[in-house]
């Protein structure tokens, strides 16, 4: 995969702009993306901060080492409540820790 010329810092600010009104066009000419971009980064990283998108990264390649899908890590959202190496290696395989 190729590696982003955007830092994470970036790309939430890309983002905060155009959740603070800023024309998508706008912010897409100067930063030197294209919409579908700006688009895809907002559905993935709205309300994220620079450390969460890290976060949000790491525990993606973490799963998909281990087979569980981006979708599934998404879905939790930027607080992570549920540890991933839980659900790979925990012999019960149950999202909830606290019932096992």
């Amino acid at each position: 995969m190729k590696a982003s010329k955007f830092t994470d810092a970036q790309k939430a600010f890309i983002i905060k702009q155009g959740e603070e009104g800023a024309p998508v066009a706008e912010i897409c000419r100067k930063a030197g993306i294209s919409q579908a971009t700006y688009f895809n980064w907002k559905r993935k990283y709205a309300g994220m901060l620079p450390t969460d998108m890290k976060r949000l990264r790491a525990q993606a390649s973490f799963a998909f080492a281990g087979g569980v899908s981006s979708a599934a890590i998404l879905s939790r959202g930027p607080s992570m409540a549920v540890d991933p190496c839980h659900e790979l290696c925990h012999p019960c395989r149950v999202s909830d820790p606290v019932k096992c």
